[in-house]
């Protein structure tokens, strides 16, 4: 049967096209003599990777009558190898361990096939992409997934399925059958009768908006910069048993990712304080996966993310306790009263319209100011250091997001550390930044790396 294959409904938003979440691996290479293996180990795992699912060797593509399908490019992910042994701009694997691999020194022009914003100049839009990068003593493997097709939580399943495929393991019924899905029968949509009311009013662009992370300060370009840091195991118990000490009986349980989050979000505010006026609405929208509040398999490879929202006055938010804030964070998601599944069928009912005004008009931050208001993304979940691919190298010394171009208030957590670390990646107006580092509570915590 020859590809030919819808994307996700929520795939529809239009800022998602050509839009590509990376991932990097980082290993130690002793000697180059095991390059060969290496490649032919990658290639082999794709091209299984690729038998079972064909759709990951595809393209999206914008028919004549405007639909988006996604149909076949090449016969594996497209691999890209790049020997960057003699360039001298870009760090030794020894310089980049000793500097704990910092976003600064993994940029995506040198390490990644693509850039991660929409690029309308490329002639395809491949729905994964892989590079091997060598460097004096070590590697660096990226991943991308175009994100109208996959959300990290499938994009990080998709990788342990192509590590699985790099041991020659074969791939079982289930995982055949939830990975080449009914992308359009994935979310219920609500009756026809339904029209947009609160639940999509932090989802749609108003009328006269410029949309997507707008700024109340279109001056002189602001100068903003990615960092990373670094939050030991001892922090984040620390952190947890901070925030739980304040949590009310209404909350039985916060978890790390939920304290940490908290602390970073009103850490990043008392830094931007100086500026904003007391009274300010701060908004914060938090990544969420969908899959478990529609009874859809974690392992669904595809498209399934919503957002949750949160907003308070500053003057709150910089006295609220930890507790407080993260408890606020926890019931947004808990399944027993959160309202993730029903504004997330919502989306999907309002993006099947036939209206492409309807479209337009959708983006996941429509209501959010970049000089106040965070978004976050947590990856804290996924287990990214156990993947060794077969590669003969062991597991990798770090997992990160490559610098891209910088979107302010933007923020990741990656790859939980076998050890518990936690990186978290920052796009931070310089000014912001400076006063964050120099925050006492802050480097109690938060160890930085750049």
């Amino acid at each position: 049967m020859i590809l030919n294959e819808p994307r996700d409904i929520l795939g529809e938003i239009p800022f998602l096209h050509k839009l590509y979440t990376q991932i990097s691996f980082c290993y130690p290479v002793p000697s180059s003599t095991i390059y060969s293996n290496i490649i032919s180990t990658l290639t082999a795992g794709l091209e299984r990777l690729s038998t079972s699912f064909p759709w990951l060797a595809g393209q999206v593509v914008q028919l004549d009558n405007g639909d988006y399908r996604i149909t076949p490019l090449e016969q594996t992910p497209r691999l890209t190898i790049k020997d960057l042994r003699e360039d001298l701009s870009v760090p030794t694997w020894a310089t980049l361990k000793e500097a704990d691999f910092p976003m600064k020194m993994l940029d995506e022009s040198v390490i990644c096939p693509r850039s991660t914003l929409s690029d309308s100049t490329a002639k395809d839009a491949p729905v994964m992409l892989v590079q091997v990068n060598w460097l004096q003593g070590g590697m660096i493997l990226s991943i991308l997934a175009q994100h109208d097709t996959m959300d990290m939580t499938g994009q990080a399943h998709v990788i342990s399925l192509l590590s699985k495929a790099c041991r020659g393991d074969a791939f079982t019924e289930e995982e055949v059958t939830i990975g080449n899905p009914d992308r359009q029968a994935i979310i219920p949509l609500l009756d026809s009768s339904y029209t947009p009311g609160p639940e999509l009013a932090n989802q749609l662009i108003l009328p006269n908006s410029a949309g997507t992370l707008t700024s109340d300060e279109p001056t002189d370009p602001i100068s903003c910069t990615w960092s990373n840091f670094s939050f030991s195991p001892s922090s984040l118990s620390t952190l947890k048993s901070t925030a739980t000490t304040s949590l009310s009986k209404n909350t039985p349980y916060i978890t790390t990712d939920d304290a940490l989050t908290a602390f970073i979000w009103q850490s990043i505010l008392r830094a931007r304080s100086s500026r904003l006026r007391s009274d300010s609405t701060i908004r914060f929208a938090r990544a969420v996966d969908a899959r478990r509040y529609l009874n859809v398999p974690d392992t669904y490879p595809g498209l399934l993310q919503n957002m949750t929202y949160h907003s308070y006055p500053l003057s709150d938010l910089l006295s609220m306790p930890l507790g407080e804030i993260s408890a606020a964070l926890r019931s947004a998601v808990d399944p027993k009263v959160s309202d993730i599944a029903f504004r997330t069928r919502a989306l999907a009912t309002y993006l099947s319209q036939p209206s492409s005004e309807s479209k337009a008009s959708v983006s996941m931050t429509a209501r959010l100011n970049l000089s106040s208001d965070v978004t976050l993304s947590s990856w804290a979940k996924f287990e990214c250091y156990g993947y060794d691919f077969e590669f003969g190298l062991g597991k990798p010394e770090a997992v990160r997001r490559p610098k891209f171009y910088p979107v302010e208030g933007l923020l990741y957590l990656l790859p939980k550390r076998g050890d518990g670390e936690i990186v978290a990646s920052f796009c931070l107006r310089d000014e912001d930044l400076e006063k964050l580092k120099g925050d006492g509570e802050w480097c109690q915590f938060a160890r930085y790396i750049g």
